[in-house]
């Protein structure tokens, strides 16, 4: 068994730095939702997944960068439970998913470098591409659905809601 100074042992395919940040992130997404897991219902119970789902992915992408394990589990709080997420669960919690899906489209090109030889590299091209066109697909299915992040019926939008896209913890208001 062979150890890479960036993914650890290979014990089942799942580092053990992988597996504790799993954990954390469970426990951070226990923490932050055990107040309101008895009022939410069925669909906002997902969201803690979701919140999970892009910390992880997130951490895993920038292991292709970054060695140290600490600073990965540290981009996937930031990611996972930052503004931007939690901001967007506000308008519905579908839009979670689509945040916590980004990291893992960009996964494959990231890592792909570790299993293809140098002729095989235009893989490496089709595999960034990819991502874009999965998203426009799921906004697409989406608005088939009448699910949008930003709800387009409301008009143009004013100052404080732009203000909010933009930086959202400075415009979030606390409950």
């Amino acid at each position: 068994m062979t150890q890479s100074p960036v993914y650890g042992s290979r014990r089942f395919g799942v580092s053990p730095a992988v597996g504790l940040s799993l954990s954390v992130y469970l426990l951070f997404a226990a923490y932050l939702c055990r107040p309101y897991w008895l009022v939410w219902p069925f669909g906002q119970r997902l969201l803690p997944m979701a919140w999970c789902l892009g910390a992880l992915g997130a951490n895993l992408l920038s292991r292709r960068w970054i060695q140290a394990k600490t600073a990965s589990l540290l981009c996937g709080i930031l990611y996972g439970f930052g503004p931007l997420t939690l901001y967007l669960t506000r308008f519905h919690f579908t839009a979670s998913f689509i945040v916590a899906i980004v990291p893992w489209l960009f996964c494959p090109w990231a890592h792909i470098r570790r299993f293809t030889t140098f002729q095989y590299r235009w893989i490496s091209s089709l595999l960034f591409v990819l991502p874009f066109l999965l998203m426009a697909g799921i906004f697409e299915l989406l608005a088939g659905y009448h699910l949008f992040i930003i709800p387009i019926q409301i008009g143009p939008l004013n100052a404080s809601e732009w203000a909010g896209l933009l930086v959202p913890m400075v415009m979030a208001r606390h409950h």
